[in-house]
């Protein structure tokens, strides 16, 4: 590689890391990602800060754009609060969060900006320390509500059968 093609991608890569403009920075990431494939090379051969693993995504965050986010969540009940979040807090979240279920739980797919990821795993964090005792006590609401149901219908079904009408059958 010349060292004017050299010049060239560090200066995508600046333009990519500090432009004001999060649209640039994006344009500015495709455009290296494709330079980059074309002159066979990785990101810490152009810049000693990025660790020769680094991936696309590395750059994206770095950069501060979206990227994806996998979260790995045990429950479905725990599925649910996260998705809440994201509606809540992430509500632009780009695509919308994906699922896959495997034997560890559910994985969770979403792109966001890497503070706004830290930010919702945060929340996550703090609302799932509640979400036993919130669930312990819809669950007990909806036995207490089950029974006084359960109750008014067998009297339902004695008054009916004591009057002769039938009431209520299977």
């Amino acid at each position: 590689m010349t060292g004017d093609q050299t010049l060239r991608l560090q200066r995508v890569l600046h333009l990519a890391l500090s432009s004001p403009y999060p649209g640039e920075r994006d344009k500015a990431v495709t455009l290296l990602a494709q330079l980059l494939a074309k002159a066979g090379i990785g990101l810490h051969q152009l810049d000693g800060s990025f660790t020769p693993g680094a991936s696309l995504d590395d750059l994206r965050r770095r950069a501060g754009l979206p990227c994806p986010h996998t979260v790995l969540i045990r429950s479905r009940e725990e599925l649910t609060l996260y998705h809440h979040l994201i509606r809540q807090l992430a509500p632009h979240a780009w695509p919308p969060a994906a699922l896959a279920e495997d034997t560890q739980g559910y994985r969770l797919t979403y792109v966001v900006e890497a503070a706004l990821h830290l930010e919702l795993d945060r929340r996550y964090q703090q609302a799932r320390t509640a979400l036993p005792a919130r669930l312990a006590a819809a669950q007990q609401q909806a036995q207490r509500e089950y029974q006084a149901r359960r109750q008014v219908l067998f009297d339902e079904a004695i008054q009916a059968l004591a009057q002769g009408t039938g009431g209520a059958q299977p």
